[in-house]
């Protein structure tokens, strides 16, 4: 097969002899052979061995400029019962399988932009975001209280205990 595929047996037992045992004992022991035989006569394994290979991974890492077989990509992904059903349904939605839908759904997640500047938030004014956080934490709060007590809770949430105030940042050191 290795030399099916042009790469050099016995530069291969000088430089990684180990790689080169392992691979001699995962094809004695492969089942196989009569699909590998027919390909090597053929003079097709180069286009075929990746589909029953047990070597191939080795063989690619071997040889960089071999396209991958994905062997080596597989990921197990853990989903919620919801989540699975909703990629199998935009699976089927798209006429395609479980495992292209996931990959294909990640690349459009990775290749979209944020709809929310992450970075801006931090350049923002810090009394703007302040005055941000008051104006949510005074729509949260039960519009009954006393004036007095909702300033009192909006202070208490927007500087924090005054237990804490000392290891605060973004205040001046008090002593």
């Amino acid at each position: 097969m290795l030399k099916a595929l042009r790469i050099d047996e016995k530069a291969l037992a000088r430089s990684q002899p180990l790689v080169l045992r392992d691979m001699e004992r995962v094809c004695a022991s492969c089942v196989q052979k009569a699909q590998c035989d027919q390909d090597l006569d053929a003079g097709t394994s180069d286009q075929h061995y990746e589909k029953y290979c047990l070597n191939a991974s080795t063989i690619d890492a071997l040889d960089q400029s071999r396209p991958r077989t994905g062997r080596d990509a597989i990921s197990a992904v853990n989903m919620s019962q919801r989540l699975t059903a909703d990629v199998d349904a935009w699976a089927e939605a798209h006429h395609t399988i479980r495992s292209d839908a996931i990959r294909h759904l990640i690349e459009l997640g990775l290749s979209s932009t944020p709809s929310v500047d992450l970075l801006g938030a931090a350049r923002r004014d810090p009394v703007e975001i302040e005055d941000l956080a008051v104006e949510q934490i005074g729509r949260l709060l039960d519009p009954s209280l006393p004036v007095a007590e909702r300033e009192r809770r909006i202070r208490r949430l927007t500087e924090g205990p005054p237990e804490f105030s000392n290891q605060r940042i973004d205040l001046p050191l008090r002593e």
